[in-house]
């Protein structure tokens, strides 16, 4: 079962990046919100022989979240007659778990929401459905504090199959404070040039792993920098904010006035969502961000300097964002639509385990 779950996960990256290389519609998100369901709401609803089990979770494996919100609809669309774009046909592996293999940010991705049950998940985070069986069904789950995900289209099990899937959020707000200090001395040509600053980069990583920190870089939709320094008798420099999705050097440097004043110094630049998919940082595999400067600087012990963070995210938005072509591709290393099911249906965690009862 292991093994045909990891095939089936790399056969949808591959898949949704052939299905998105001529992406021509992007969506506004999910055709039902979870958000605003009262702590009235059921846990369970439905009547159907399958039944399926949601966990929602903070962060894949994370720890439960409680009284999130959570909408399932359906139409009358089985799964034998599913007419959905062709990679979003329900698929089963030789096991049986089913899933479905395309794309969650296309035109028509997702049954209508003609019968829909709002939720609200118990003190373990989980919300038990009794659904037709052999149907497609959309899923959306939210949560104060979390982003909106959303599973465009997944197929129900046979008549008294019991399966359990794991449904991750992200925080929809994160802080970051990094610190460092720069190279006792150093120049760069980069105030002739524009180009080759002398830079100081820390990755850009929202999470404690490797794979939810890029979960993260494909939701971000704006992004806070503060720099601080201090030029004194222990160094001086004017220092500007660098980003990018490569170390070697930054895509975007924010350098809003001449700082080689002595005192304490501060440069502070926001982007937005469109601005962070310009420079490719939006769904980039990994970016980095820190203290960039075009002229001399000087610090016998190196220029310390401290760097805040505040970063929003929000997973419609930015697929919606993502959704187009006009990316520098050199810059950013993968076309931007090539990272939009795995936004859908990795971020939703393809934790889909089958238990019969």
């Amino acid at each position: 079962m292991h093994r045909a779950r990891t095939l089936l996960a790399l056969a949808l990256i591959l898949l949704s990046a052939a299905a998105f290389a001529g992406c021509v519609s992007c969506t506004q998100g999910p055709p039902v919100t979870a958000r605003g369901i009262g702590p009235g709401a059921a846990h369970e609803a439905g009547t159907g022989p399958a039944t399926l089990v949601l966990r929602i979770t903070d962060e894949p494996g994370g720890p439960a979240i409680p009284g999130a919100g959570v909408v399932a609809y359906h139409a009358n669309d089985a799964t034998g007659a599913w007419r959905g774009n062709v990679t979003a046909r329900a698929e089963a592996d030789r096991d049986g778990a089913r899933v479905v293999v395309g794309p969650g940010f296309d035109a028509h991705p997702s049954p209508e929401a003609r019968t829909a049950y709002r939720l609200r998940a118990d003190p373990n985070g989980e919300v038990t459905l009794r659904l037709p069986a052999g149907h497609i069904i959309g899923l959306v789950a939210a949560a104060d504090g979390h982003t909106e995900e959303w599973i465009p289209a997944l197929a129900t099990g046979e008549a008294g199959t019991h399966e359990t899937l794991e449904f991750p959020l992200f925080r929809a707000n994160l802080t970051k404070r990094l610190e460092g200090a720069l190279a006792p001395a150093g120049a760069s040509p980069g105030a002739v040039t524009r180009s080759h600053y002398a830079w100081h980069p820390h990755k850009l990583a929202f999470a404690g792993d490797d794979t939810a920190s890029r979960h993260y870089l494909a939701r971000i939709v704006e992004l806070k920098a503060t720099l601080t320094w201090t030029n004194g008798l222990e160094g001086a420099g004017d220092l500007a904010i660098g980003l990018g999705p490569r170390r070697e050097q930054p895509a975007y440097v924010h350098d809003g006035a001449t700082d080689a004043a002595a005192g304490a110094r501060t440069e502070t630049t926001l982007l937005d969502a469109d601005r962070l998919r310009r420079e490719g940082i939006l769904a980039a595999p990994e970016a980095h961000v820190g203290p960039a400067t075009g002229t001399a600087f000087v610090g016998p012990f190196g220029l310390k300097y401290r760097l805040d963070l505040e970063a929003r995210f929000d997973t419609a938005l930015a697929a919606h964002t993502a959704c187009t072509t006009d990316v520098d591709d050199d810059r950013r290393g993968v076309p931007a639509p090539a990272l939009l099911v795995p936004l859908a249906l990795a971020g939703a965690g393809l934790l889909l385990r089958r238990n019969r009862e």
